[in-house]
């Protein structure tokens, strides 16, 4: 099974089939995980991206207004929250700005079940 399904066929699973899926995928279940979180927080990065970006009509060129402010630690800020929101299953943090929030809040609380 890939990432994507396991956590599809996961959360509409009954308890049985729940447990018979953590059975069949026990040797890599974490790396499972660990690598479907990492493929849902650069999701969920690239859709806040595109959604500033479209609000914004940017062209992609950046321009510095002010020496006051700090993009770097904004960004490392911003990308540290959302990689902790997605582990620790605080999905309502985790999905703002997104184009997709409800499919994304349904993927971090199956994970987060997981």
């Amino acid at each position: 099974m890939g990432r994507k399904s396991i956590v599809k066929t996961y959360g509409n699973a009954t308890m049985e089939k729940r447990v018979e899926i953590i059975l069949d995928n026990y040797s890599n279940f974490d790396c499972m995980l660990d690598g479907f979180e990492r493929s849902l927080y650069l999701v969920i990065l690239t859709e806040r991206e595109d959604k500033r970006n479209s609000e914004k009509s940017d062209l992609g060129v950046r321009v510095q207004t002010s020496n006051i402010s700090d993009p770097t630690g904004n960004t490392g800020t911003n990308e540290a929250e959302l990689k902790r929101a997605i582990h620790v299953g605080d999905w309502l943090s985790a999905i703002q700005g997104t184009i997709n929030p409800e499919k994304h809040r349904k993927e971090i609380v199956t994970i987060h079940r997981m």
